[in-house]
């Protein structure tokens, strides 16, 4: 449903600063075309992208507004049947506001999960990628989901997505979705190799007083 006008979060120009000219334009333009008229937009890539995870707080805002643009004509016309059904209105707008704000947020999670991706897939990701990024946040913090990247990276994959998705869903599943945890594996792991190291210096070390052992022996033979 198209309106007169809409709230631009500080979230949607920070996700944009990424993005050259000729895209952040294109996605501005969308975004108002989207909200003001009600049109479609027709993007690709990075911008697409960005407007993919625009797209449900803008939504809400559509909603916000018709909410209280049928409480204003109800009560220009008189119609007021009753508090309870004010009071109901009311609460909508504030649920409706309380999840955009936690968008607000959300967004900006993904702005940085998805220039780290960026960094190493190129800007020509699909929406599909995008979606799942955005489910592992539900779980996830961001920071993990861009440890995972990075991780992915480390090992020549930092564009693969599926590679991504199966560090994602590993980590998912032995309950690493907070940095914290992921600080206590990597400490854990970091460990584990100090440990295979010293059993192996030690297997090295008793090995060569062994030998030492056979040559004293043979020489006193």
């Amino acid at each position: 449903m198209a309106q007169n006008g809409f709230t631009f979060y500080r979230s949607y120009y920070e996700a944009a600063q990424g993005l050259p000219d000729k895209q952040r334009l294109a996605l501005y333009d969308s975004m108002l075309a989207y909200m003001m008229e009600d049109l479609k937009p027709n993007l690709s890539g990075a911008s697409n992208a960005m407007f993919v995870l625009m797209k449900p707080t803008l939504d809400k805002s559509k909603t916000r507004s018709r909410v209280r643009r049928d409480s204003a004509e109800k009560e220009s016309n008189g119609n007021q049947n009753d508090s309870v059904t004010s009071m109901s209105e009311e609460c909508r707008v504030k649920s409706v506001e309380g999840r955009v704000k936690s968008d607000d947020a959300h967004v900006r999670d993904m702005r940085k999960i998805l220039l780290r991706y960026e960094h190493f897939a190129g800007a020509d990701y699909s929406t599909a990628n995008v979606s799942g990024f955005r489910a592992y946040l539900e779980h996830m913090e961001a920071d993990v989901i861009i440890a995972a990247i990075d991780d992915a990276a480390g090992r020549g994959q930092g564009g693969n997505y599926p590679y991504i998705q199966a560090i994602l869903r590993d980590w998912k599943k032995a309950g690493i979705t907070t940095m914290e945890a992921f600080g206590r594996e990597q400490a854990a792991q970091e460990q584990e190799r100090k440990d295979r190291r010293n059993s192996g210096k030690v297997t090295e070390e008793s090995r060569n007083y062994d030998d030492d052992d056979d040559f004293l022996g043979k020489a006193g033979g």
